[in-house]
């Protein structure tokens, strides 16, 4: 339920391109064990605007107090914006510059 109102807010927010939310699954690494799993949220926004906007929103405010409230959490989340995609063509085979 909390997850659920959090993505069909988020994904109805002007600016958002993607919303999920993954379960880790079990590998060498994992964070999750018997008592604690763990999700990340991936989204794409049309820009950093827009984040800002959706952390505004009554969606986005009330999954996070009810995240420290009920107890969800077991660690502190985090927000790390990130620019598109890297063009490894473009960097593999660089264009020389145009002479004048």
């Amino acid at each position: 339920e909390l997850a659920h109102s959090l993505v069909t807010g988020a994904r109805s927010d002007d600016g958002c391109r993607k919303f999920d939310i993954h379960q880790e699954i079990t590998w060498v690494g994992c964070v999750s064990d018997s008592e604690t799993t763990c999700f990340s949220l991936v989204a794409e926004w049309a820009g950093a605007t827009f984040v800002e906007l959706h952390s505004k929103q009554p969606h986005s405010v009330a999954f996070n107090q009810r995240l420290f409230s009920e107890g969800v959490v077991a660690q502190m989340p985090s927000l790390t914006l990130f620019a598109p995609p890297l063009d490894l063509e473009a960097a593999v085979h660089p264009t020389a510059p145009e002479k004048p």
